[in-house]
């Protein structure tokens, strides 16, 4: 009875770390039926290329994630295009160069499978340099 309720616990406790465990908590791609290719440019622009099959509609978010004064997430939509079912080849030049630093997602969903890619955007600013002036004496 005493080697029983050890297995049991055993059992109870392996199963609660199999649960929690996150095989890849960064990467959230999940196994799809399309394709989807990123280029970044050095322009702040990022060709996107998405091959799919016919019949799947697919769309496309560029958002800011977000969080509030409570802790949960939130989401801003900054583009959002709807690929049509007929489409199987969509190539999209989105430019980022007007968008403030910080940290993007792009998704492409399509029923229940989701591609999602995260992108920081950090300018640096250039300054001018400050003139000298010269001074001779003689």
């Amino acid at each position: 009875m005493k080697n029983n309720w050890a297995l049991n616990l055993f059992i109870v406790a392996f199963f609660l770390v199999l649960t929690s465990m996150q095989l890849n908590p960064a990467d959230k791609t999940i196994n799809s039926d399309f394709k989807v290719e990123i280029i970044e440019r050095d322009d702040l622009r990022l060709i996107i290329h998405c091959e799919k099959e016919v019949g799947r509609k697919l769309q496309l978010s560029l958002v800011k994630p977000e969080k509030s004064v409570f802790g949960y997430a939130s989401e801003s939509i900054i583009y959002q295009d709807k690929i049509a079912a007929d489409i199987t080849d969509y190539n999209r030049i989105l430019n980022l160069s007007n968008l403030e630093n910080g940290t993007y997602e792009i998704e492409i969903t399509g029923g229940k499978k989701r591609f999602t890619r995260q992108i920081e955007i950090q300018t640096v600013t250039e300054t001018t340099p400050r003139p000298r002036a010269i001074v001779s004496i003689d």
